[in-house]
């Protein structure tokens, strides 16, 4: 079973401004850099490192985009560029539809607010601390383990979500 993990107008509309105003950061450091170098190079290097790091922190965002969500041979795997995140079937103790009050108040704790999707750590009143790899806000499920709860988004959520139960059962 695959289901592709599609981007919502949100997740477009953040990541096409942010990597925009990022590239213009970084295109205009370059330049005040090699206007600069003679009377202000420290200043204008400065700017050119912050650009740098940013553009990476930009590229990995990147690759932990979940492309889609696999089920088979026991395992669910979240394809991401740089790799799969892989959770056993067996060791599910929860898998279900995550509801706006999940994640209601929800604090992102380290990763992405919307760039390139809602990817990273997070923690709500609801459920506490979770992974969240998620480009659809309206379409995600909750998988929980004994070590840690996880929010995916998915074009066919519930189809996952019975294919799961069938293993399970």
């Amino acid at each position: 079973m695959i289901s592709l993990c599609t981007w919502d107008k949100t997740v477009i509309l953040t990541t096409i401004i942010v990597s925009a105003v990022i590239l213009a950061i970084a295109i205009a450091s370059l330049i005040a850099l090699k206007k600069s170098q003679k009377r202000d190079g420290y200043s204008s290097f400065a700017k050119f490192v912050l650009s740098v790091v940013i553009c990476i922190a930009m590229f990995t965002s990147f690759l932990f985009t979940p492309l889609s969500i696999t089920v088979q041979d026991g395992l669910v795997q979240v394809k991401q560029i740089k790799g799969n995140l892989n959770i056993p079937v067996k060791e599910i103790k929860e898998i279900r539809l995550c509801t706006q009050s999940d994640t209601k108040n929800g604090r992102r704790t380290f990763g992405s607010g919307g760039y390139f999707g809602y990817l990273g750590k997070f923690r709500s009143a609801q459920l506490g601390a979770y992974q969240m790899y998620a480009t659809n806000r309206s379409k995600k499920f909750l998988i929980k383990t004994n070590e840690s709860t996880y929010v995916f988004s998915c074009d066919e959520p519930d189809q996952i979500i019975d294919y799961i139960y069938a293993l399970i059962d």
